[in-house]
């Protein structure tokens, strides 16, 4: 049983997890997909109280396991990917690849343009790390 995070929406999860309040204490995965066993200290989330919970990614959506049942923390594939995050390249449209200079990036060698989700990003190909989300023109208008 693999015990990390091993790709780039796993390594996402943990990053959002940790950055609404929860303490990763155990990582797995199992043969329906990434889980980790969470502690909530925080009270910044209306209705979960403080204790140890089950977090799971499923289709891109970060679930906690409630009394209740399943509930969605957040949906990855509404939230774009920010400056830093690991890119999933292979889940992304390739468009082009540039050299850093070309594009404004003189510290890269190689820059990759590719589509993801609605969005199109400008990503490190030596990291494949997100460099900057690109404006779409129908955000501009």
């Amino acid at each position: 049983m693999q015990k990390i995070p091993n790709n780039a929406e796993e390594k996402r999860m943990v990053r959002i997890l940790e950055e609404k309040g929860f303490a990763i204490i155990d990582e797995y995965h199992v043969m329906s997909g990434f889980k980790a066993v969470v502690a909530y200290r925080g009270s910044s989330i209306r209705g979960l109280e403080p204790g140890y919970y089950t977090a799971k990614l499923d289709d891109g959506k970060v679930q906690i396991k409630t009394l209740k049942g399943w509930w969605t923390l957040i949906n990855l594939s509404k939230t774009p990917l920010k400056v830093g995050d690991e890119f999933p390249v292979h889940l992304a449209g390739w468009q082009s690849d540039w050299n850093g200079d070309e594009v404004g990036y003189d510290d890269f060698d190689v820059v990759g343009l590719y589509s993801y989700r609605g969005h199109d990003y400008y990503i490190d190909m030596e990291t494949n790390m997100v460099l900057e989300r690109l404006e779409q023109l129908e955000e501009l208008l």
